[in-house]
């Protein structure tokens, strides 16, 4: 008997050596990751005098598109077997205890991972009316909590230097679209011009789009050569957004000075004169003549003191015949005096 123990112990220990360390029916790695493990869970069920605690740099404000899902986080150190709840503050509706729903509305949905810090609040399909705080609360006495601000924006799709725009024919068509209030760049943002998508491997040629994204997201449509085909409504569409259109127009051979005087001003400097008055240049030459006329006509002008007398000049030749009649007669008299006193 003592030498048929003494073998089985040596088929033991052959055994143990073949297939390696066995404790409690796993091999020695299972056991110590078992052990890790179980270790991880102590630490995480370690609660310190202070109690749980809300670690706020996992515990933010969220800003969600509208119709798009928004996730509310609430992470907490050393909850213990403590409950977490969820509250929206603007009617103290009680939607979550634990990892249970309470509330109609089907968009509602709490998640947690067993051994996870994470608590979170699901809201499917956002809302405006949705916005607003909510309250993540734990269950000590008194109660803990912290409130999550919900933001819910709708993008908007604007074109830049609308509603129309002119563009001189052989020139480039440039359009800047713009996309404001989107949490996520839009994946893609399509060009249209009237209703036909642009491609930029259309036979027409020359057609660019540069796009950015980040939280403001940009699309540039470059188009050279310009003709007047290209005139018409051209239509930015991001793919979370509405779109937005402006109307382009071709202006062929237009000079700048042509289409400031179809504005209703001339190009070119005016004489302004008032009505039924002649321009002050004008008035005065033809003062001027007018005297000059009358100077060479009249034949009865007298020169006194070096200076034409025009006063005189212009007296009819009658009345200055009239004028020098008396000295006629004293010329006379003086004569028949002279021969009678000789």
């Amino acid at each position: 008997m003592k030498m048929a123990w003494e073998h089985l112990e040596v088929v033991a220990v052959l055994c143990l050596l073949i297939q390696g360390p066995v404790v409690d029916g796993g091999t020695e790695a299972e056991i110590i990751r078992a052990l890790e493990e179980t270790q991880k869970e102590v630490a995480w069920k370690y609660i310190p005098l202070s109690g749980p605690s809300f670690d706020m740099a996992h515990t933010k404000n969220i800003t969600v598109q509208l119709d798009k899902t928004a996730v509310l986080n609430c992470r907490i150190k050393y909850l213990g077997g403590k409950t977490v709840s969820w509250m929206r503050t603007r009617d103290l509706h009680l939607l979550t205890v634990g990892r249970f729903t309470y509330t109609s509305d089907d968009r509602f949905k709490s998640i947690h991972q067993p051994g996870s810090e994470d608590w979170l609040l699901k809201i499917h399909y956002a809302q405006h009316r949705d916005a607003g705080a909510y309250e993540c609360q734990i269950s000590t006495t008194p109660p803990l909590s912290t409130a999550v601000w919900l933001t819910v924006v709708e993008p908007e799709t604007r074109v830049l230097g609308g509603p129309d725009l002119h563009v001189n024919s052989g020139s480039t068509i440039n359009l800047t679209c713009i996309v404001n209030h989107s949490p996520d760049p839009p994946p893609f943002i399509f060009w249209y011009h009237e209703s036909e998508l642009l491609s930029y491997d259309s036979p027409r040629g020359g057609i660019t789009v540069v796009t950015e994204h980040g939280p403001t997201s940009s699309s540039r449509l470059l188009i050279q050569r310009a003709t007047p085909k290209d005139a018409g409504r051209y239509t930015c569409h991001p793919a979370n957004s509405e779109p937005h259109h402006i109307v382009v127009h071709i202006i062929h051979n237009e000079h700048p000075a042509a289409i400031h005087h179809k504005n209703g001003t001339s190009a070119a400097p005016s004489l302004h004169t008032c009505q039924g008055r002649l321009p002050a240049a004008s008035f005065l030459l033809t003062l001027a003549l007018t005297l000059l006329f009358i100077l060479s006509s009249c034949d009865g002008g007298e020169v006194l003191h070096g200076r034409v007398s025009a006063v005189a000049c212009c007296l009819p030749s009658q009345t200055a015949r009239h004028e020098r009649m008396p000295e006629d007669r004293d010329d006379g008299d003086s004569e028949s005096t002279r021969l009678l006193s000789h």
